[in-house]
């Protein structure tokens, strides 16, 4: 039947009845971009190949790291600060190390006048497995991506491999607007965590870090029981991460941190654009 007429069988070519038929056997490929009217495409499958389509829990199970601000080239001295990849790194500076000659020592560190630190988010073999990383600047790393694709690791024992996955959308914000900024006094749970507000709107799908003297905190994704929010209302509703945009103001929950904001705290977000 078609509008309520009946046809005979193969009385009408398959090629032209196709037009707005979607075949369960896909038997006849699409030949424009589809437009799904704002409905969602639910009941995926696991995706197995580059080209399939990626399901919410494929995209959130990623372990995205803080934001690297620079990543090595060559086998590097684990101390002091040094020029790599042409940038000159500071203290407190993010670096992905991933070309020792002695690969059990790669990883993401803490640059320090002294001995560099494995940083908080990547110091256990848990953290490190299947990490992924956003490098901001230098010459041959600016706007890459790696991921770290070793199994079954020993921390400091194990070989571990980083591996170009591809480019940014966009360069990583680094403004001094967004870096070392003071945090406010807090003493009870909702309060603004800094007067600084996010400077523009993150891209590579709205990925933020909030970083609290260099050690990443737990962003809630539109939710208040996380040790941190952004919101557009003074703290009234945490935005979803997707959401967060130019202007909107971070806030503190301390009772999920374990602790209150102090002046002496330093405050950074990571993003890109």
């Amino acid at each position: 039947m078609i509008d309520g007429k009946q046809i005979r069988t193969a009385s009408i070519a398959l090629g032209k009845l196709i037009g707005g038929v979607l075949r369960p056997d896909a038997a006849v490929a699409w030949t424009v971009a589809q437009d799904a009217g704002g409905q969602r495409l639910t009941n995926l499958a696991v995706p197995t190949a580059a080209s399939d389509a990626a399901r919410l829990q494929d995209v959130q199970s990623v372990p995205w790291k803080a934001v690297c601000r620079v990543a090595s080239t060559v086998n590097l001295t684990l101390s002091g600060t040094q020029t790599i990849d042409g940038v000159s790194v500071i203290a407190g500076d993010r670096v992905l190390v991933k070309n020792q000659t002695t690969a059990s020592a790669n990883g993401i560190y803490i640059v320090a006048a002294g001995a560099w630190s494995r940083a908080a988010d990547a110091d256990s073999a848990a953290e490190l497995t299947g990490a992924v990383v956003h490098v901001a600047e230098g010459t041959a790393g600016a706007d890459l991506r790696f991921a770290q694709t070793v199994d079954q690791i020993t921390l400091d024992t194990t070989a571990l491999t980083w591996v170009n996955i591809g480019s940014g959308a966009g360069s990583v914000v680094d403004t001094a607007s967004n870096k070392n900024m003071t945090a406010s006094v807090t003493s009870a749970d909702f309060q603004a965590a800094c007067a600084t507000t996010i400077a523009a709107t993150p891209g590579l799908d709205g990925y933020v870090s909030v970083l609290v003297n260099g050690v990443s905190e737990v962003l809630g994704d539109g939710v208040k029981t996380r040790s941190c929010y952004f919101s557009s209302d003074s703290g009234t509703t945490a935005k979803s991460i997707a959401n967060i945009a130019a202007g909107d103001t971070l806030y503190w929950v301390g009772s999920v941190a374990g602790y209150q904001l102090a002046a002496t705290d330093i405050i950074a977000f990571e993003y890109a654009v």
